[in-house]
């Protein structure tokens, strides 16, 4: 069995971060994100911090399905965000997965864009010099 490409740790952008064990070639899937499929209405109440089932962990599969992590600790959930980032979420039907939009070096934090719609709302630290500070 291979080894994986992928491993969590500490990072400096938030909590734990993801990271390339090894180098990764652009167009690599590097895991899917998985969690409990939710509808639009479920996603807006759990968005809603200090709330009893706030999740931070909420990603958008399409305007009404959307799959929430905070239950299921898988790797997937840990990617930071960046304004700059080496990788992508892409949706397959009902499947999400992070895959690397350019090489990534062994060792660098494997990060992409949220893109969250309210702004400034969420101050950004991923340190890029293209950050736009707000995620």
């Amino acid at each position: 069995m291979d080894a994986p490409l992928i491993e969590v740790k500490e990072s400096p952008i938030h909590g734990r971060g993801l990271y390339a064990t090894a180098f990764i070639p652009k167009g690599t899937r590097l895991v899917d994100y998985l969690g409990e499929y939710i509808d639009l209405a479920t996603a807006r109440r759990r968005d809603v911090p200090g709330t009893p089932d706030y999740s931070p962990y909420i990603l958008y599969v399409d305007e009404d399905l959307f799959l929430d992590a905070q239950n299921v600790d898988q790797p997937g959930r840990y990617a930071n965000h960046s304004c700059d980032p080496n990788s992508e979420v892409f949706t397959e039907g009902r499947v999400a997965f992070i895959m690397a939009i350019r090489d990534i070096a062994s060792g660098q934090e494997i990060t992409y864009d949220y893109d969250f719609e309210e702004g400034p709302a969420h101050p950004c630290r991923c340190g890029s010099p293209k950050c736009r500070g707000f995620i």
